[in-house]
């Protein structure tokens, strides 16, 4: 026989020395032993039951003193005993031997608290970039933004209302102490600890809001307010801001800013359309004698079809009718606009020829379109006049700065087909 088959059998011999047997046989009892012990836990409280923190501590020796005897040398043949102990059982029953882990998964839950968050932003950040990336690509939907700067516009009405000193909100936070005004904070730009945020119904649209000096009666007397992509997505999407008076202008690079989300060109239309009825009624009445007088708003879209999808009779209110304002690359109906303005024709003269139109923003079922606070009179000779006051607009509010810009927009000319309202 060699020297070294010599060797591995002393090597062998010495394994199954009286030491090792006694490790191994250890393993197996104090196996067992544990087993009992973790069976007298209280399900209920987990790791927090008495027996389950004896059970964990012994467990926890037992491993401390298995590396130590092994990295040291002393007590190393009853320490590689007991670890084959260990193997053998978990060989046989996986189950039973998963009690020696139990340290390890025992500090996994009281440390959970300190590395969970750690986890969490690592899994927050990993959610921001895949969605960053995604939203890059697409197509910016500028229905989402017009909306948001006009809730903004709303909840900033709305605290003034609502506020002793009549003082527009000292800082952005303030917005979403405002009934219906809470969601806000989710999109707030900067706001990155938002659970909503990152969502597929994430638009990636952010707002800022920027008061005015304070008076000396410690009032906000007007703001600027801006909505712009989430820096995150580098794309090159117009920007919308707005100030006090309720005006939304869109931002393009290299061009010169323009008025949207504004009804002035939809209510010029509805005005054209509705110098129609008269002339409709008297069709009418020599057709069909007995039918009687139609009211205007509720007969305008026979007259003109292609307000087809903007505009509605508000049945059974028939001195009223609701026009919606849609955005660029929108179908622009009623489920998919911009905003909904209550529309009321006051007749000055028994045929209804002579009229003026007053427009509101409307509430509607769908709770992602806002209509701003801008309310419109239009006059007799087609002048459109804009009021952000509770009242109603009158004709001494201000011209509509549309009407200023495009005069042709709301001159009283001869009616004519115009494209679909929208912005």
């Amino acid at each position: 026989m060699s020297s070294y088959q010599t060797a591995r059998g002393r090597g062998f011999l010495r394994l199954t020395s009286w030491r090792f047997r006694v490790g191994f046989g250890a393993a197996v009892f104090v196996t067992l032993e544990m087993l009992l012990l973790f069976g007298s836990v209280n399900p209920a409280k987990g790791f927090d039951d008495p027996s389950a923190v004896l059970a964990i501590a012994i467990t926890l020796g037992v491993d401390i003193w298995l590396v130590l005897a092994i990295l040291s040398g002393k007590g190393r043949r009853i320490a590689l005993g007991f670890v084959c102990g260990i193997l053998a059982m978990a060989f046989a029953r996986p189950a039973v031997a998963g009690i020696w882990t139990l340290p390890a998964v025992a500090l996994v839950q009281a440390t959970r608290p300190a590395w969970a968050p750690i986890v969490a932003a690592s899994t927050r950040s990993d959610q921001r970039t895949l969605w960053a990336k995604a939203r890059s690509g697409d197509q910016p939907e500028i229905i989402h933004a017009q909306r948001l700067i006009n809730h903004v516009h709303e909840c900033a009405a709305g605290y003034r209302a609502a506020d002793s000193l009549d003082s527009y909100p000292r800082t952005a936070t303030d917005l979403a102490r405002i009934p219906n005004c809470a969601e806000l904070a989710e999109t707030r730009l900067g706001n990155d600890s938002a659970r909503t945020l990152y969502t597929s119904q994430d638009f990636g649209w952010r707002w800022s809001y920027a008061p005015a000096a304070r008076d000396s009666a410690a009032r906000v007397t007007g703001y600027s307010i801006e909505v712009l992509d989430d820096p995150l997505i580098r794309r090159a999407s117009p920007r919308y801001t707005g100030d006090e008076s309720g005006r939304v202008w869109e931002m393009n690079p290299g061009q010169p800013p323009r008025i949207v989300a504004s009804p002035v060109s939809a209510l010029a239309q509805l005005r054209r359309c509705l110098q129609r009825v008269p002339a409709e009624n008297e069709r009418r009445a020599a057709e069909f004698p007995a039918a009687g007088r139609l009211d205007a708003l509720a007969v305008v879209e026979s007259v003109c079809p292609e307000l087809a999808g903007h505009y509605r009779a508000a049945y059974p209110d028939r001195e009223h009718g609701e026009i919606g304002l849609s955005a660029r690359n929108t179908p622009g109906a009623f489920v998919d606009t911009v905003a909904v303005y209550m529309v009321e024709y006051l007749p000055a003269d028994v045929d209804g020829i002579i009229f003026e139109l007053q427009a509101r923003p409307r509430g509607v079922r769908n709770p992602a379109v806002h209509s701003g606070v801008r309310r419109f009179f239009v006059a007799r000779d087609g002048s459109i006049h804009v009021g952000t006051g509770p009242g109603p607009a009158t004709i001494s509010d201000p011209l509509a700065e549309e009407c200023v810009a495009e005069p042709n927009v709301c001159s009283d000319r001869a009616p004519e087909v115009r494209r679909a309202p929208g912005s």
